[in-house]
């Protein structure tokens, strides 16, 4: 048996360079090796997100927690002696749901007249806003 020194290819085919992602998303690649693939391993920004055994290679990708941003995705492909490849990095922009909370603090009745702070929240950027209320009379 010839020994295996040659490290597999291997290409992100999903997610596109260039691609606004939002959500989950499905990250795709194939990979290619003479004496077979073990394994294929998905990163974003160096970080492991999932590793798959099985063709076609691919692995989820919740972006609902990510800030928004640019972020690199890559793939290294493995075969039985151990070799590695590594793809080319994808550039995405990830674009995650914007989510606005309003809270509303009121004065107790008896309380002299007190304004009511509202704290709205966009995305981790954080606004406090004063509105006043009339006197109540009575």
């Amino acid at each position: 048996m010839a020994s295996d020194i040659s490290a597999p290819a291997v290409l992100v085919t999903s997610a596109a360079n260039g691609a606004t992602l939002s959500g989950t998303v499905t990250v795709s690649a194939s990979a290619e090796d003479d004496m077979g693939v073990d394994r294929v391993e998905f990163y974003r920004d160096g970080v492991l997100m999932g590793t798959s055994g099985v063709a076609p290679y691919s692995c989820t990708w919740d972006t609902k927690s990510l800030a928004n941003g640019t972020y690199q995705v890559t793939v290294k492909a493995y075969d039985e002696a151990g070799n590695s490849g590594q793809s080319a990095s994808v550039v995405v922009k990830v674009k995650s749901a914007t989510t606005t909370a309003t809270i509303t603090l009121t004065p107790h009745s008896s309380l002299p007249h007190v304004p009511i702070y509202l704290l709205k929240r966009r995305c981790s950027v954080f606004e406090l806003r004063e509105v006043f209320q009339a006197p109540s009379t009575g």
